[in-house]
This record gives structure tokens, sequence and C-alpha cells, in this order.
């Protein structure tokens, strides 16, 4: 029973990454709903870039919302720690184990796409 356990556990965790690389790319049209889930995030947080395109290595010295210094315990010095955190978030949201604030109107727009 214990490995049945571990198997779905492990199925569902599969599920949720696979979930979040897809709805990390833009989808279809031009429309909200249709946008990268990880740019969606970095706009309703006013993070200020884009983070499909950033330079990883970079120094990060944007601003830190509470949301995302709760992510992780690790350190926050780069855009990749950044955006670690923000595919960190989206898988939560994504497994429903965080709800989405309701001010973040596009990333509101982007998991409700992905329930349907």
């Amino acid at each position: 029973m214990g490995c049945t356990f571990l198997a779905m556990r492990r199925r569902g965790r599969l599920q949720t990454d696979l979930l979040v690389a897809l709805a990390r790319v833009p989808r279809g049209e031009d429309r909200a709903e249709d946008k990268s889930l990880i740019r969606a995030l970095a706009d309703d947080l006013a993070l200020g870039f884009d983070p499909l395109s950033a330079p990883m290595g970079e120094i990060w010295d944007g601003p830190k919302p509470e949301i995302l210094v709760a992510q992780s315990d690790g350190n926050w010095r780069h855009i990749g720690h950044t955006i670690e955190r923000m595919e960190l978030l989206a898988a939560k949201l994504v497994a429903a184990e965080l709800h989405c604030n309701p001010e973040w109107t596009s990333t509101k727009l982007c998991c409700k796409k992905l329930e349907s």
C-alpha cells in the first residue's frame, strides 16, 4: 500500500510539473488567458521583467514580494532565483495547493484556462 500511495503522489507531482511546463509557454491568440502563466505572475506581482527571456545569471535587484519570499528558504541573488520562486508558486497554483489572489487578474485568467 505504501508504494501505491507513493506512486500516486509521484504521478500527481509529475502531472503538476507537466501542466506548469505547458503553461509556461504562451498559447494560441494574443488573449490574456493564453498568456504564459509565468509571465502573468510577473505582471501581477509587478516584477518588471520578462521571465521567459531574462538572463538567468544577472543579479536580481527588483522587488521581492512576500508571496515569492515564502516559496523558498534558498538564496535570492539572481534572476534565475526569482524565476525558480515563480515556478514554485505556479506549481502550487496548478496543484490547487494555493488559491490565486483575486487581484492577480492575468494569473487568474491563465489558471481558469488551465482548468478548462
